[in-house]
């Protein structure tokens, strides 16, 4: 005869599952819970689900915390959008303060050697919260991480957060390539710059201004780029020799461009150049053949070590890289961000990522390894078109 198994459950166990139950709490976590459309399927580690009490604390503290304090050379328009947004959905404010790249990153290094914690976070390139980072002023970032959405790793380019370092304390949020030259169309026709060899017909002697390179941003990646290809050194030695003119000042410089004082500009930021075009300048970025670089310009996050306002910060950051605020991020810097579930339609196809591109990526271990050489390379050999 066959057994009958009795599958209901008994008083005993109902004991216990009600005993879990209550020390484990019941409450539901759906502003925390990956967003899955029907058929598809999302891979989350279990550890990634934080409890909703968790966040809720997180959000509550931060509002009493009132404000983010911010170090960033981003434009007024960035700045103004990402505080709008931030304050309308937490109530939490962020306070800019803002400057040249390498004066900020010395002022804040000055302020923590003399014991003062002034400011939460950072917003900026690789090579100015590399300096941060060295100094040990930085917080690990991984750590505070709680949505879901960003510990996804298929939610990001290459399947991974971009970590501008080893320790986990930078992460780039902007993935975009960077069209290098920029020229003035009424000036000169784009098939006449095929090549950056082009460059150094007799005629562009005087129309040039390139980025400076012996800083953060645009001109040192150029110049890495270029310094680590079959062009070499001795192409850069011969470009400097075509008088160009040298500047740290993007506005002015895209400004030169626009006017045609200097026709061809190299490493022109593009929120600098966007910012142009949308006013009518006769500007227009371009590629010749050698390629180009990817990278973050102004786009990576970190936060300062003994921050004033340390739940406020941990709760810019969620938001800043979840889909939400890098869609954000990308209509107010006008690039592709890493996150790859944000629309891109509304993008100059310029800034895409083409599928099966190659690109110089200018961030990451093995640019921060090699920078400080190329800055100095740079020196060397300009050194005497510097004011």
């Amino acid at each position: 005869m066959a057994r009958t198994i009795d599958y209901r459950p008994t008083v005993a166990f109902l004991v216990v599952v009600l005993a879990i139950l209550v020390a484990c709490g019941t409450a539901s976590y759906p502003d925390l819970a990956p967003k899955v459309a029907p058929g598809s399927s999302i891979t989350t580690p279990a550890t990634a689900l934080p409890r909703q009490q968790e966040w809720d604390n997180l959000v509550a503290e931060a509002k009493k915390e009132g404000n983010v304090i911010i170090v960033s050379a981003v434009s007024s328009g960035v700045r103004d959008g990402l505080s709008r947004a931030f304050q309308e959905k937490y109530g939490v404010g962020l306070e800019f303060v803002s400057g040249r790249t390498e004066e900020s990153t010395a002022k804040v290094l000055a302020e923590r050697r003399a014991g003062l914690y002034l400011r939460d976070a950072w917003i900026g390139g690789g090579s100015s919260d590399a300096a941060l980072g060295a100094a040990d002023a930085l917080e690990p970032i991984e750590p505070v991480l709680l949505l879901p959405e960003i510990l996804d790793k298929k939610a990001w380019w290459g399947n991974e957060l971009l970590w501008n370092s080893p320790d986990h304390l930078r992460v780039l949020f902007l993935a975009s390539p960077l069209r290098p030259l920029t020229i003035n169309t009424e000036l000169v026709r784009i098939e006449e710059i095929k090549s950056f060899r082009d460059l150094l017909q007799p005629k562009w002697k005087g129309k040039i201004t390139f980025f400076d390179p012996t800083g953060s941003g645009g001109g040192i990646n150029i110049f890495f780029m270029l310094a680590d290809s079959d062009l070499g050194t001795e192409y850069l030695r011969k470009l400097g020799e075509q008088e160009i003119a040298i500047t740290r000042d993007v506005r002015m410089m895209t400004e030169w461009v626009a006017r045609g004082k200097y026709p061809i500009g190299v490493g022109i930021a593009r929120d600098s150049q966007r910012a142009f075009e949308q006013a009518g300048a006769p500007i227009k970025a371009i590629t010749p053949v050698e390629g180009t670089i990817i990278g973050a310009g102004s786009g990576g996050v970190a936060i300062l070590k003994k921050a004033p306002h340390p739940r406020a910060s941990r709760l810019f950051v969620n938001w800043l890289l979840s889909k939400e605020g890098q869609t954000l991020a990308s209509k107010l810097w006008g690039a592709q961000t890493a996150r790859e579930d944000v629309p891109t339609s509304a993008l100059d196809p310029d800034v895409l990522r083409e599928s099966g591109a190659k690109y110089m990526p200018v961030f990451g271990v093995e640019y921060d390894s090699k920078v400080e050489h190329y800055q100095k390379t740079a020196r060397d050999l300009w050194g005497y078109l510097m004011k």
